[in-house]
Order: C-alpha cells, then structure tokens, then sequence
C-alpha cells in the first residue's frame, strides 16, 4: 500500500503534462459554480482532508469511510451566476459496513431554463437539468489509511436543432487519505493530522454529441488533482456533558489544479470552530491563479468566486435527548455569500444532514 501512495503522488504530474484534451468551461455550473455542501462554501470550498463525510464522495472518494453507520445529507442552493431562475440540489446516502467498506451514492444537479438561437430561430426549454449521479465505495485499508473509487454518470441537457442534448459519460476517481492522532495522556486533548490527494476524472473523458447533420461536438470534462492538509484539535474534558466534546478547532488547505486547463488552478483554506459539537461557526478564504488567461476569464473567475467565505451550522444530538443506545444526530448547515465581485447579488445555501449508528 506503501508503494501505490507512491504512484499516486508521481502520476499527478505525469497526468499533467500528458493531458491533450482541454477544457474550457463544459458543465461549469456543477464542476466550479457551487458546492453541494454549505459547509465547504463556507470554508474556502476545500474538503479534500475533511474530518467527516458531508458529501464526502464530491471531494475525495475516500471521505465516505470516516463516519459509521449511516449518512445522510441534502442540500438545496439558489440563484446560479448566469442563469437567475435556476436552483441546485444535491442528495448523499452512504452506509459503512464495518471491516467491509463505505458504499455511497449521490447525485448533485443544476436545473435552469435556456433559450438557444440556432441561425433560423430560437429554441426555448423549461427545467433543464445538469446532473452528475455517483456511486462510490471507500474503506480503511489499514488502521488510519482510507482509499476510495468513485464511478460517475454525468448527464448534460441542452438544447440543439436537433432536439436536446441528453447522453451520458462515466468518468472515474479515485481517493487517498492518512490521518495521524496523537492524544495526550490523560486523553483531555486529541491532535488529528490528516494528508490527503484526489484525482477526479481518471479516465479523461470526453463528452460527444452528434448532431443529426452528422457534426460532432467533442467538450473535454475537468481533469481535476487535488492535494490537502488539515488539522484538528479535540478538547475532550466536558463537566456539562461528558459525551459531548468541550471544544474543537479545524483548520484545511487544499490545492486544486485542473489539469488539462490553464485556467483553474486554484489555494483553499478554511477553518471551523466548534462548541460542545453542537455549534459550529466557519470561515474561508479561496484564491485564484488566472495569469495565463485573458481579461474576460480573469474576471469572470473573480466575480465567481473571491475573497473571504463565511457561514456557520448546528447539530442536535438525537441519542442524548431521546436517550438512544447507538449515536444519531441531524444537523443543519448554512452559508450566505456574495456571487458577484460588486456584493450587489448574494447566494444562500442550505443543507440537512442525518448520521445514525445502528446496534447490529
């Protein structure tokens, strides 16, 4: 296992320079545009290292392996960038089976309104839908090492003379992480470093469609690396309730390169506090490298996404309050943050999540 660490930090950027397929800004809406989870808005976009499955999947395919029992999220978000009547929504299920692995599946989708003009004409459709379904399984492969396989169907709608544009491609990902805990030795405070990359799109695919004249339209999909860092501090020692921790910080950095675009090349960073893990108050940062791009995508970047990101959740612990013998709890996470560089527009999202560890 040593030894395919190994290859997959060497084949990064091997991938890189041998990428022949570019892309510019196909699917752009559900690659780059918005995340399906609030928290990851809230703190820089970047969850590659998380310490938690909260659409784990979407960000690296190992994550799904780091809760118990149950997953559930789903989240809803509002007010695309260039399509004002257009709305995102996401849903997540994964169940861990212990010394068997994580299975998951989740689908992240745009739906949106589109007028095309054609030369002759104009064609109008009403409740088009982007959508990305995945089907994912994750494990601990040894004590504190998890890799994960993500087998995707990604579905594009638009419009063409020849009616709409509906076929699908199956890209593949893949995902490694090493967490490192160190606990002192009354096991009041817990130190949990965390390394991990991702490779999303492995496969290179290529979206085609052909037109009924016979014209085929070839539109690469984002080949995307990601390489994160993150660290958390546990705070163990609660005199209110002792199964609750007192007190928690987590911090994340993560680098995101697409790799066959000169474009999105993109530092994350974030951070959450936590209270007695039932309030939780998050920020971030996300920058871009545009300089190998023109006027028009260097703005269209920053208006997108830029500066400091915010937001905040809360979590209710099911099993203390209905005195339940195996661990449950929902949660409910925000973010509100300004989709343009002027703060004339704002975007709100929203998500619920449910976590719940059977006795069997």
């Amino acid at each position: 296992m040593k030894n395919f660490w190994l290859l997959f930090i060497f084949l990064i950027p091997a991938i890189s320079y041998s990428q022949d397929n570019k892309y510019y800004d196909f699917l752009e809406e559900l690659y780059f545009e918005r995340q399906a989870s609030p928290r990851a808005e809230a703190m820089g976009t970047g969850l590659a290292a998380d310490n938690q499955n909260d659409f784990g999947a979407l960000y690296n395919p190992a994550l799904t392996s780091l809760e118990q029992g149950l997953k559930v999220n789903v989240s809803s978000s509002d007010k695309p960038r260039d399509y004002r009547n257009g709305d995102y929504s996401s849903y997540n299920v994964s169940y861990n089976l212990k010394n068997i692995g994580s299975f998951g599946f989740s689908r992240y989708s745009f739906k949106f309104n589109e007028t095309y003009y054609y030369g002759s004409g104009y064609l109008t459709g009403e409740n088009l839908r982007h959508t990305i379904y995945t089907v994912n399984y994750s494990r601990e492969i040894f004590k504190d090492f998890f890799a994960g396989i993500n087998i995707n169907r990604v579905t594009p709608n638009a419009l063409s003379p020849g009616g709409l544009v509906n076929e699908s491609e199956y890209p593949i990902d893949i995902g490694l992480l090493k967490r490192f805990v160190i606990s002192d030795s009354a096991n009041k405070i817990s130190h949990i470093v965390q390394l991990a990359g991702s490779l999303y799109n492995l496969n290179n695919v290529v979206y085609k469609y052909t037109h009924p004249s016979g014209y085929t339209d070839e539109y690469s999909l984002p080949t995307m690396a990601r390489v994160a860092a993150s660290f958390n501090a546990v705070f163990h020692n609660n005199k209110f309730i002792k199964e609750l921790n007192l007190f928690s910080l987590f911090f994340h950095v993560e680098y995101e390169n697409t790799l066959n675009s000169m474009l999105r090349q993109n530092l994350k960073a974030g951070a959450e506090i936590a209270i007695m893990d039932i309030l939780f108050f998050r920020a971030g940062a996300l920058s871009f490298d545009d300089a190998n791009e023109n006027y028009w995508y260097e703005d269209y970047s920053y208006s997108k996404r830029g500066g400091l990101s915010y937001g905040g959740g809360v979590k209710i612990p099911l099993n203390l309050i209905f005195k339940l013998k195996t661990p449950a709890s929902i949660g409910v996470d925000y973010a509100k943050l300004k989709l343009d560089k002027y703060g004339s527009r704002h975007f709100e999202s929203i998500a619920v999540k449910l976590n719940y560890v059977p006795n069997f």
